[in-house]
């Protein structure tokens, strides 16, 4: 369960989660780079010590800025080399197609030719299919109800 997007991470929300990562990252990065800009531009007229007592606020979000990019820019690492080699959490912490951890070469059978077309796959590829599309119909026919799927239901 990931508790930024509040729910579970899998297949078909994974590149959603990915790309929020990869999003707060940069946003964390571009406002570092803008408050350091305010106090530059502001140190280059009236003194250092002076643009930081005129503007705290630039040094607080510089502050907390930070503090969020270097927690979310690990984790947007870690999951851009996990799709760079095309691997799950679990498969990386195992080590399942890891030949050192494994004691024989192991090929792992999800990965593409190279790692841009394991991006291309995860950002750009078709959904996987759905398992939970059962949308529940209750049709009385009497003493029993019938549970279908959507697919199969008629509309009487």
């Amino acid at each position: 369960m990931c508790p930024q997007v509040g729910n579970c991470v899998a297949r078909r929300n994974y590149r959603y989660f990915y790309l929020f990562l990869t999003t707060i990252a940069v946003t964390g990065v571009y406002m570092m780079a803008c408050n350091i800009t305010v106090i530059v531009l502001a140190s280059k007229k009236m003194g250092f010590g002076d643009a930081l007592k005129t503007y705290p606020g630039s040094v607080i979000e510089f502050c907390v800025s930070g503090l969020a990019v270097i927690s979310v820019s690990g984790l947007s690492c870690m999951h851009t080399w996990l799709i760079a080699r095309m691997e799950t959490t679990n498969e990386d912490i195992k080590g399942t197609f890891n030949p050192r951890k494994q004691g024989r070469t192991v090929h792992n059978p999800y990965r593409r030719r190279n790692c841009c077309l394991n991006f291309l796959f995860v950002i750009c590829g078709p959904f996987p299919p759905r398992f939970l599309s059962l949308i529940v119909q209750i049709l009385y026919d009497g003493e029993a109800a019938h549970f279908m799927s959507q697919e199969q239901s008629v509309y009487v």
